[in-house]
């Protein structure tokens, strides 16, 4: 397994419960789910992982795309990359 693969296939177990509606695991701890490191020199942690901008607009809808967002937000990750040039600036491909 590569290290994309693993990354990809962690990110989906955290998220996909949230995107499919069942509640949140309980933990005891106020820690956040996804382990976060220092950003450079701004002293900002981010998570250490992070959901990739340019296919939240390749979503059916807009309420999925926002459910993954949500979802990756819920379970600790900040970390979210954005780019204008994604989908040419818009935030859908489809109407």
């Amino acid at each position: 397994m590569t290290r994309k693969e693993f990354l990809a296939a962690t990110l989906s177990l955290m998220v996909a419960p949230t995107v499919l509606g069942a509640p949140p695991p309980k933990s005891k701890s106020k820690a956040p789910a996804v382990p976060r490191r220092k950003l450079g020199r701004t002293g900002q942690e981010v998570s250490c992982v992070g959901l990739g901008g340019f296919h939240i607009g390749k979503q059916k809808n807009e309420a999925e795309s926002l459910a993954l967002i949500r979802g990756a937000l819920d379970q600790g990750i900040n970390f979210l990359d954005n780019c204008w040039d994604y989908n040419e600036g818009s935030p859908r491909t489809s109407t």
